[in-house]
């Protein structure tokens, strides 16, 4: 946001004038700043004696609030744009509601997305789990297969052992749980790993897992909590490797949790480990890289495979129910927000290079983002299925 409009702000902020989304937006933005790390060779903007005014009003609204704030990296070359959407959406619906007058807003149109999957067995037999009632849905080679009330597929190996042959039909006879734009969906799988599939995201696996390996294909993006399994069921077995193919690489753990991002769309594929280890390899290249908690590795068709340091829980903000921004351009706040609210994006002019920090929680209304986004600077409106970026 240029700086006549943070310092309009800061006057209303001031005396008093401001609405629950700019007083919101005025705060967010002061503790960001007095957060961000010192940087010399930046020309900053004297504010401090404006800012002393608004932490005394802050800390007067809010005597026993002590938050501790993520520290952000400034940028020279474009502008860093705080989106307060937590505290805006939160703070404007608490006291005086969400009104609808602006026209641009979006009607029912566009809904923000829900536990949406369909689920397609070996025989070819798909299963909308959108509308299948709790309970039972099949059984394959000793599995059973079953939606639970809380938004979940659960598949459960029988009491009674399964034949040999069955067991081999089993690890032939290949599920997929798809899920649509605007859809999310959590499996068990029948080792008792964990799955939460984000939108437009696809899981192939085997109704039974047999051998000396467990093999999973994902496309879209998918966090994994994967269980320890070792061959014949002993303690002191050998353990079975768990891999994850995408379309360029492959993940292979043993016992793990990590998020995988493989949207065809994204300039890269994104592994980020949050607990044990995994070998990430590039099928093209065959290299590898094996990645400790707290590291991502970064895929990419000219670089290859390259590992930075990270916050691993910003990896699974969406899988913890919000989307996270750190310094992301407006096409990559798009192509988040669209996955979920199901909306095709279209730009207007020359796509600006401001960067956004800030959080939206996902079942935020439509019409609540886009007031954040406008807050944020971003001239938008919404047609139908489609919101229009205009620059």
């Amino acid at each position: 946001m240029e700086d006549k409009r943070v310092k309009e702000l800061i006057k209303k902020y001031n005396a008093g004038s401001c609405t629950p989304e700019e007083k919101a937006w005025v705060e967010s933005w002061y503790l960001n700043q007095i957060s961000a790390e010192d940087d010399d060779s930046l020309e900053k903007p004297d504010y401090q004696a404006i800012k002393n005014k608004i932490w005394n009003n802050i800390k007067r609204e809010r005597p026993v609030t002590i938050r501790k704030v993520v520290r952000w990296p400034r940028i020279a070359a474009a502008a860093i744009v705080i989106i307060a959407a937590t505290l805006a959406i939160y703070t404007y619906n608490s006291r005086s509601g969400l009104t609808t007058q602006d026209a641009d807003i979006a009607d029912n149109a566009i809904q923000p997305g829900g536990n949406k999957a369909i689920l397609t067995l070996a025989n070819g037999k798909k299963i909308s789990l959108t509308d299948a009632a709790n309970g039972q849905l099949a059984e394959q080679a000793g599995v059973k297969i079953a939606k639970a009330a809380d938004g979940q597929l659960v598949y459960t190996v029988t009491k009674t052992a399964p034949s040999s042959a069955n067991w081999r039909s089993g690890a032939e006879a290949f599920n997929t749980i798809e899920t649509p734009r605007g859809g999310q969906y959590r499996v068990i799988l029948p080792d008792g790993t964990k799955v939460w599939l984000n939108a437009a995201s696809s899981l192939t696996y085997p109704a039974a897992f047999t051998g000396n390996e467990r093999r999973v294909t994902l496309t879209g993006e998918g966090y994994f909590e994967v269980a320890k399994k070792v061959e014949g069921g002993k303690a002191e077995g050998k353990r079975v490797p768990f891999i994850v193919t995408t379309k360029e690489q492959e993940v292979e753990v043993l016992g793990t949790h990590f998020n995988i991002n493989a949207y065809t769309d994204e300039e890269a594929i994104r592994t980020t480990l949050l607990e044990g280890s995994v070998k990430v390899s590039n099928l093209t290249s065959h290299s590898s890289h094996l990645l400790r908690p707290g590291q991502q590795a970064r895929l990419d068709k000219e670089s290859g495979i390259r590992v930075v340091n990270v916050n691993a829980e910003d990896a699974v903000a969406w899988k913890n129910g919000y989307f996270l921004f750190k310094r992301e351009h407006i096409q990559t706040v798009m192509r988040q927000l669209s996955r979920w609210y199901d909306f095709e994006v279209a730009y207007q002019g020359t796509v600006s290079n401001d960067e956004f920090v800030g959080k939206i929680p996902r079942n935020a209304t439509i019409e609540q983002v886009i007031r954040v986004l406008k807050l944020s600077n971003v001239n938008c409106r919404a047609e139908g299925k489609k919101l229009v970026i205009i620059h």
